[in-house]
């Protein structure tokens, strides 16, 4: 157990042969469930929730890497983030929200990489940019194609 000054219940977890083994809770200085999950031998394992700065997440680890489709949520119940991840590659469709519930972007990953699409969004839900990826490089920003400098040994130098 760790606690904090005023002798309260910070985080409980359970160690074998010196790694996190069974189950993990942590609190904030109020007592509110902040981080709770299973370790096997020092992995995150099975379903998770995470506090993240201003928001929660759940979602799967499976030998310490996310898996599958994990969701966070502002307190105010607003979706703040949903994607997927196959053993800890973000893959397919990924949205994030404002904390007022409107769309801040878009778009997908293919192996790790930014790919396809993106779109990103102002606090009203207004479209702002689009940008096109091709293995996580950008080539398209609003639809224009982008000029990259020459390096410098194309050019000779």
């Amino acid at each position: 157990k760790w606690l904090f000054s005023d002798g309260s219940i910070h985080r409980e977890e359970n160690y074998r042969r010196g790694k996190e083994d069974g189950h993990a809770i942590e609190y904030d200085s109020t007592g509110k469930v902040i981080n709770e999950g299973d370790y096997i031998d020092g992995l995150k394992s099975g379903m998770w929730m995470l506090t993240i700065n201003d928001h929660t997440e759940k979602g799967e680890y499976v030998d310490g890497e996310k898996n599958g489709v994990w969701t966070g949520y502002y307190d105010n119940g607003n979706r703040a983030f949903e994607g997927e991840f196959a053993l800890g590659v973000p893959v397919g469709r990924h949205r994030y929200w404002y904390f007022n519930g409107f769309v801040k972007m878009k778009g997908d990953y293919e192996g790790g990489e930014l790919n396809g699409t993106w779109q990103y969004f102002d606090e009203s839900g207004m479209l702002q940019v689009e940008t096109e990826y091709e293995q996580g490089k950008a080539i398209r920003l609003n639809g224009q194609k982008i000029k990259l400098p020459e390096s410098s040994d194309e050019q000779g130098q």
